[in-house]
């Protein structure tokens, strides 16, 4: 496994020879497979994700207050500002995957010192969510496209042509990605009992409401009985894509 130091910290990066640098969902997956071995490798995610969340709206880094990271490249022009991978953070997924890291590092460890230092960042992550990431009229977790230069789309398959309609058209923005979703209930309904025991018993409980109904969202809207399987997504217009695969 590749890894960087980070304040003395192990952190994975992605791979070679294209992607030798710091994504946050890759790290998320990464650190949450190897929790049972190495649980320290899921702090030093943590921390440095929580480091590099993002403080205010920069449309061109695809930025906004509470959003974690996806990208961070050192080079020409990342560091000329030419291209926005310096510190990006177009991706759908990373918000509620580091959500779901810290708990699930909690649950390993036991550390309830760590999860009382996070838990104001986690708060920060859940407002973004509220704030920037649920579409208003479906109530999922969406992306559209940012500037130039960005992703197109914000899943993992981040190609310009990844979410597409069984006749071959292009989906079209904002875009709910059916994992996204279930990330998003993942996050929410380990986070509930968590913010429970830490005191925020009002927060708890409406995370567990907000699972449940997500939950039956899901499976009302993106379930495709005459295929037996989910839709991979839906589209802006609120079109599943009909497509026999995850993101």
């Amino acid at each position: 496994m590749l890894f960087t130091g980070f304040s003395g910290k192990e952190v994975p990066y992605a791979g070679l020879p294209w992607f030798s640098t710091f994504f946050g969902r890759d790290a998320i997956i990464t650190a949450y497979s190897i929790l049972w071995a190495r649980p320290d490798i899921g702090l030093n995610v943590l921390r440095y994700l929580e480091k590099r969340q993002a403080t205010g709206v920069d449309p061109f880094r695809a930025a906004e207050p509470g959003k974690i990271l996806h990208e961070e490249r050192s080079g020409e022009l990342s560091n000329l500002g030419e291209v926005p991978f310096g510190q990006y953070y177009g991706s759908i997924d990373s918000t509620p995957l580091y959500i779901v890291l810290a708990c699930e590092y909690y649950r390993r460890t036991g550390d309830e010192e760590v999860l009382l230092s996070l838990f104001p960042s986690i708060q920060k992550a859940l407002c973004w969510i509220d704030q920037y990431g649920l579409d208003p009229d479906s109530r999922f977790l969406v992306y559209s496209s940012g500037p130039r230069g960005g992703l197109v789309n914000q899943g993992w398959k981040d190609s310009a042509d990844s979410v597409f309609h069984a006749d071959g058209k292009i989906a079209v923005h904002p875009i709910a990605l059916i994992e996204v979703q279930g990330y998003l209930y993942w996050a929410w309904s380990l986070l509930a009992p968590l913010a429970s025991r830490l005191g925020h018993v009002a927060l708890g409980n409406s995370l567990t409401k907000r699972a449940r109904d997500l939950k039956s969202n899901v499976l009302q809207k993106f379930w495709v009985a005459e295929r037996n399987t989910f839709a991979m997504a839906i589209d802006g217009v609120g079109k599943p894509c009909v497509i026999s695969s995850s993101n």
